[in-house]
């Protein structure tokens, strides 16, 4: 039985597998008012000790974006909703 995630339930997470780790990072958070609020967090999981590490955190929230690895640098491009405006980072 594997361990549980450090943080709860997330939509739109990007996850991306490198360096036999697994990466989480951003997505979405539902909030007690049952609205969506934009995450930060960035995790690794390491399969072979069952444990997650939490790593920096992202400058601003991230959800939805695509997460591309050459094996050594982890990328995660693409439109977040900030301050009213579609922005495109990476």
């Amino acid at each position: 039985d594997k361990g549980t995630m450090p943080f709860g339930g997330r939509s739109f997470i990007q996850a991306i597998a490198a360096d036999s780790k697994i990466y989480l990072m951003g997505g979405l958070t539902t909030n007690p008012a049952d609205s969506y609020t934009g995450s930060t967090d960035v995790y690794s999981y390491d399969p072979a000790t069952d444990a997650f590490t939490r790593l920096a955190n992202y400058t601003a929230p991230r959800y939805g974006t695509c997460t591309a690895t050459d094996g050594q640098k982890i990328w995660s491009f693409g439109m977040i909703w900030f301050e009213k405006l579609w922005l495109m980072i990476a």
